[in-house]
């Protein structure tokens, strides 16, 4: 491994430059301390990079017993609860900055997908620094009506990480309710994601 060779090679050189000057043994010693302590690092580094960024590049389903519906995410997403209160699909990859919510509204309370979407972006408004939209489209998913639209936003407050968040936001009308689907990620990994967000939006069902 290149990294590894590197380290050897460096540590092999302050060796050769120990023995030509006549340092003393503590010296010496620390110096091979220190070139296990470069190991270690080196090691652990390659140990967290291949845990957090290698996958499969596999798909798999979410579902929501509760709803009846499901989603299909790639293989380095994972479902969780942490996102939204009342969303019963969600989840993310924090070491991507990647994340997702499927929520469900009654029709009860707002009738339509028209009416969905404006309540929504309107709530959604009150609470970024700055708003951009870049895409507006509709269509169906599954044969379910739906309208969607694209913000590109920044919502870091006092002391947060000030990064640009592309927000896709899916609008969809099903035959128990009404649905707002959410995947966000940071806006300069925006290519890395291009096919992978709307592969998960038009997976989304009813079962």
């Amino acid at each position: 491994m290149p990294c590894l060779y590197y380290v050897s090679i460096i540590t092999k050189l302050c060796e050769l430059w120990i023995v030509s000057k006549g340092i003393d043994l503590i010296l010496a010693a620390t110096i091979f301390t220190m070139r296990l302590l470069i190991y270690s690092v080196v090691l652990l580094l390659i140990s967290i990079t291949f845990s957090c960024g290698e996958y499969k590049k596999e798909w798999k389903t979410v579902t929501s017993d509760e709803w009846k519906a499901s989603i299909d995410i790639p293989d380095y997403l994972e479902a969780g609860t942490e996102y939204s209160e009342s969303a019963k699909i969600q989840g993310g990859n924090k070491y991507r900055n990647f994340y997702f919510i499927v929520d469900r509204v009654e029709e009860e309370v707002i009738t339509d997908i028209h009416v969905l979407q404006s309540v929504k972006i309107h709530e959604f408004e009150n609470g970024v620094k700055s708003l951009e939209v870049e895409d507006l489209a509709d269509g169906e998913i599954n044969g379910m009506p739906y309208k969607s639209q694209i913000l590109l936003a920044n919502v870091g407050g006092v002391g947060a990480i000030q990064e640009n968040i592309l927000y896709h936001h899916y609008f969809i009308q099903g035959k128990k309710g009404l649905y707002h689907m959410v995947i966000w990620h940071w806006e300069q990994w925006r290519e890395n994601y291009v096919d992978v967000v709307p592969r998960m939006a038009n997976s989304f069902k009813e079962l």
